[in-house]
């Protein structure tokens, strides 16, 4: 462990408790969201510092080699310290979502109130991408609000008109 100018020597039982730890993170980068991948990276030369603070704290020399008592409390420390980092990220990701959604329910909104009732193929040529999946999920979060309502079965009317009339057109 280097700090600063001056090393640390670590025990062996400690650099084992290291590595593991190391492995352990590198385990858990594929249950890690994308964006928290290379957070999770840190933490295992984080637990080494911390090791190398706890160390100084008990010793106060850097002569004394770090020990696996050190290891194993800075390794406690640090999963600790990444669990509660990945889930204030999670929270703020999720926030994030969570406004990018109203801001959709109020465009939504707006457009029904200009266009008073609609079926969901009118409704989507008012944007620039009309894939009714991408429309569902906000609609359907309004009709859970009770700030609209979506008839199902006038919209299957509308959709068989529809096919209808492309199917008479592709008669001609």
């Amino acid at each position: 462990l280097s700090m600063g100018n001056d090393s640390l020597s670590v025990q062996k039982p400690a650099e084992a408790v290291f590595e593991q730890f190391a492995e352990e993170m590198n385990g858990a980068l594929e249950k890690v969201p994308e964006n928290s991948k290379s957070f999770l990276l840190r933490w295992p030369t984080l637990a080494e510092k911390i090791a190398g603070v706890l160390h100084m704290i008990d010793y106060a020399s850097h002569l004394a080699p770090v020990n696996v008592d050190h290891a194993h409390r800075a390794t406690k420390m640090a999963r600790w310290l990444a669990a509660r980092t990945l889930q204030m990220q999670q929270s703020a990701v999720a926030s994030q979502h969570s406004s990018e959604n109203l801001r959709e329910e109020e465009t939504m909104l707006r457009k029904l109130s200009e266009k008073g009732p609609v079926n969901f193929q009118t409704l989507r040529r008012s944007y620039r991408k009309q894939a009714k999946i991408l429309h569902e999920p906000t609609l359907e979060s309004l009709q859970r609000k009770g700030v609209v309502e979506i008839d199902e079965a006038v919209d299957r009317i509308h959709r068989c008109m529809d096919e209808i009339q492309q199917l008479g057109q592709s008669l001609k």
